[in-house]
């Protein structure tokens, strides 16, 4: 089967304007904080590149970027060594993930996965009980369409973004996992750019997906531009926040068949790369590299905000990592190195 592609003559330099009809824009250039993190080695996995790492109770569990593995996530003592327990087969079957992108441990006892092949979601559940290898369940949810990327709100709710294909102009929709019906959306992209398809527009501000925990906020951290919104899910607000270096987004749309999609150029950049949610803060790691950089999937830097959107911190690391987690009480900071070296810092609060 042939493909044609057929490619806009414009390139697009868009800046953060997406969305601002009914949000709240704001826009920095510094930190009101920076600090520097000196990371040390503590343990090497051996299992590569982890793509999350989540910390309960003391216990790691990392989630592995090699595609080859029979499971998707590896447990850990806080000693470093191996449990010999691993959750959420991969493959294409029943309770199996063939594609995974977003990933969460929600409230200490649920383990998820986002399969963005099959549309679904698959879960490990029981992690709180006393004898946790004996009670764990393992079940998936379809989902209503497709989604880039979730967070969980609650037991039965999940809040994502389209993967660009589908046609809604929302950014945001909530899905109760139990009907798979979509029960809310909102945020809206606006009208694109004349001659601009609305499906490239969605994909150029393309994000990551972040619930406070207790879900009362709901944040989304863009790809290729470093602005990150805020939508309050109880009062209904709305808060956009572009900076330090407010870059803008740059693309051509392309075409492919009959679906209008996303070009990167020469001059697009990588922002944030992944995220961790606590009860105060929301992290963000951040590239700031041309896509094109051999280091496009690894950052040196942590931006901090709170959840009402306001910049807090910027943290320098020592090294560059790929994936990163923090403590609840925001003191300590675990880093994987792209290569399966977790290291750690302090982090003077």
């Amino acid at each position: 089967m042939k493909i044609f592609f057929w490619l806009l003559s414009a390139i697009v330099f868009i800046g953060n304007v997406a969305g601002q009809d009914s949000a709240k824009v704001s826009s920095f250039t510094r930190f009101p904080e920076e600090i520097k993190a000196d990371l040390k080695p503590v343990f090497d996995t051996r299992i590569g590149a982890s793509r999350d790492i989540f910390l309960v109770d003391s216990a790691f569990y990392f989630r592995s970027d090699d595609e080859a593995d029979d499971y998707c996530i590896t447990a850990y003592s806080s000693q470093g060594e191996k449990t010999g327990r691993a959750y959420i087969k991969a493959g294409g079957g029943m309770n199996e993930v063939a594609g995974g992108m977003s990933a969460g441990f929600w409230n200490g006892k649920r383990m998820w996965i986002h399969d963005l092949v099959t549309d679904k979601i698959v879960i490990a559940d029981g992690f709180n009980n006393p004898k946790t290898e004996n009670n764990i369940r393992t079940y998936q949810y379809k989902l209503p369409f497709s989604f880039y990327w979730l967070d969980m709100v609650d037991s039965n709710l999940v809040v994502g973004v389209g993967s660009g294909i589908d046609n809604s102009t929302k950014k945001l929709h909530e899905v109760e996992l139990s009907s798979g019906k979509i029960v809310k959306s909102y945020g809206d992209f606006g009208t694109p750019p004349a001659g601009i398809p609305l499906n490239s527009w969605k994909m150029a501000y393309q994000s990551f997906v972040y619930a406070k925990p207790g879900g009362d906020v709901v944040a989304m951290a863009c790809r290729f531009t470093d602005r990150v919104e805020f939508f309050n899910r109880k009062t209904g607000s709305d808060k956009i926040v572009n900076g330090p270096e407010n870059f803008d987004v740059a693309f051509r749309p392309i075409q492919a068949g009959n679906f209008w999609a996303m070009e990167r150029i020469e001059e697009t950049r990588f922002a944030f790369l992944n995220g961790v949610a606590t009860e105060k803060y929301l992290y963000l790691l951040y590239a700031g590299h041309q896509h094109e950089d051999p280091k496009r999937n690894n950052g040196q830097i942590i931006f901090v905000y709170d959840w009402n959107g306001v910049p807090v911190r910027r943290i320098t690391l020592s090294r560059y990592v790929s994936a990163f987690t923090v403590t609840r009480d925001g003191n300590t900071l675990y880093c994987d190195n792209g290569a399966g070296m977790i290291f750690r810092a302090g982090l003077d609060q």
